[in-house]
Parts: C-alpha cells; structure tokens; sequence
C-alpha cells in the first residue's frame, strides 16, 4: 500500500497544480473577454461604470471568501482531528461564501454584473476559487 502512495501522490500533486494553473488561466480569459466587451461601450462614464460594478463584485467575492476562512474554515480546522476539511465541510464553506459574496453584493450590482458576465454563476465560482487559492498563498 506504501508504494501505491508513493507512485499516486507525485502523480496527484502534478495534477492538483495542473488544475490550478487551467483555472487561473480560465479566469484571465474570462477577464480579458469582459475588459474587451467594455472597451466596445462608446460612453465613457459607462465604461467607468462597467469598471466601477466588477471592481465592487469581486471585492464583495474576496471579502466572502476571507470572511468564510476566519469564521467557518479555521473553526473546522481546528475542531477535526487531523487539520483538514472534509467533502462536506469544503462544501459547505464554497456555499458560504457563494451566498455571503452575493449578500454583499446586492440585487442592484449582481444585475449589472450579469449584465457584463455571459456566465454570471461560473464567473463568481471562478473568483471564488481564484481568492481562495490567493488566500492560501498569503
């Protein structure tokens, strides 16, 4: 059994960091798609105002997923015998925060933002994943 981990675990490492390079790349692409799409406004003050509602959504998503880490993950960290989250667990805090990032969010820009973002849903679970990520890193 030792030697099956041994062989798995580098194999599942370079797949974990695969993952996470496809989705930061993901993200850049999404990014460059919507920045391209306000290019094209002729208004200026729309254009201020397209910058202004996505700058706003994604600091409502990275306060979310701060917030989940300081009050839901840490507790649960603490309170497993090993350290780490369950399925479950990592579920429940992705649900968390997706909820707590629209909270913060409000009707008023989560309109204008699917108004900007073709996929509104896999927008915000991407940033999700995205600050999570830059989160661990700190």
């Amino acid at each position: 059994m030792e030697k099956w981990t041994e062989i798995l675990l580098p194999i599942l490492l370079t797949l974990l960091s695969a993952g996470s390079a496809f989705l930061i790349q993901f993200i850049r692409l999404q990014t460059l798609k919507i920045k391209k799409q306000i290019e094209q406004l002729e208004d200026d003050n729309e254009k201020l105002f397209a910058n202004k509602v996505l700058s706003t959504a994604e600091e409502c998503i990275e306060l979310a997923v701060v917030k989940t880490n300081q009050v839901l993950v840490d507790n649960l960290k603490q309170a497993s015998a090993d350290g780490k989250l369950t399925n479950e667990e990592i579920n429940r805090a992705f649900v968390t925060t997706y909820n707590s990032a629209l909270d913060l969010m409000g009707e008023e820009i989560r309109e204008q933002v699917q108004k900007l973002v073709p996929n509104f849903d896999n927008w915000i679970r991407a940033k999700i994943e995205y600050y999570v990520k830059m989160n661990k890193e700190w």
